[in-house]
């Protein structure tokens, strides 16, 4: 991932990344400590807040840099978190993107 993050920002590419990470945390609204680390070492933003699977884990992630965290909203689960359920979420690209 840090490569990946590594380029975007290097050649100043504006990004959303989202996917299932697979990075659970200690509770249901937070990720693996070692990915909350390289989220905040490249100055990013993490949208989602809460469980997105059964289990009570947040494992479906929508990722942007913190300059353009405008772009994402509507990331909450609004029905119970299924397994391979899709995330919704609204993107709002402006002109230049």
């Amino acid at each position: 991932m840090s490569d990946l993050f590594d380029q975007l920002l290097l050649f100043k590419q504006r990004f959303v990344i989202c996917g299932d990470f697979n990075v659970p945390g200690a509770d249901s609204s937070s990720v693996d400590p070692l990915m909350d680390n390289l989220i905040s070492r490249y100055d990013l933003v993490q949208h989602v807040q809460q469980a997105t699977r059964t289990a009570g884990n947040l494992l479906d992630l929508v990722i942007t840099a913190e300059s353009d965290s405008q772009l994402v909203s509507g990331t909450s689960v609004t029905q119970r978190p299924l397994p391979d359920r899709p995330l919704p979420c609204t993107l709002q690209p402006s002109t230049g993107l």
